[in-house]
């Protein structure tokens, strides 16, 4: 998710929470990350050469957490909130240590995101 960026998860709640229909969601807890987040260790892991595998994710989420963070960013309340069970979750541990991934605050990171909804 991100400034501008008209898709995605967590921009389908905020949207739904702006228009004041329900929020569902299957999932109970995520790994959101915020766009601006994944540009340096990119650059970093591309000019590596050791082929590699790791997690670009953001920090394990509660969804109700989540939406509580975009009501507040945006001055508006979820209509109903309906949170099902699955995880979606992913570790970022190794992206940290190899090429020194850091996230922005969720919040700073939402109300980045969708200033343009208050």
């Amino acid at each position: 998710f991100g400034n501008d960026l008209g898709y995605g998860f967590v921009h389908d709640i905020a949207c739904a929470i702006d228009s004041s229909i329900s929020v569902e969601s299957s999932y109970e807890m995520i790994s959101p990350i915020f766009v601006d987040d994944i540009i340096a260790p990119l650059l970093k892991s591309r000019d590596t050469m050791a082929p590699s595998i790791y997690n670009l994710c953001g920090s394990p989420l509660r969804v109700a957490e989540l939406i509580g963070y975009i009501e507040q960013a945006i001055g508006k309340s979820a209509k109903k909130v309906q949170i099902g069970e699955t995880s979606l979750i992913g570790r970022n541990k190794l992206i940290q240590e190899k090429y020194g991934y850091m996230e922005t605050p969720i919040r700073n990171a939402i109300e980045q995101s969708f200033v343009h909804l208050k």
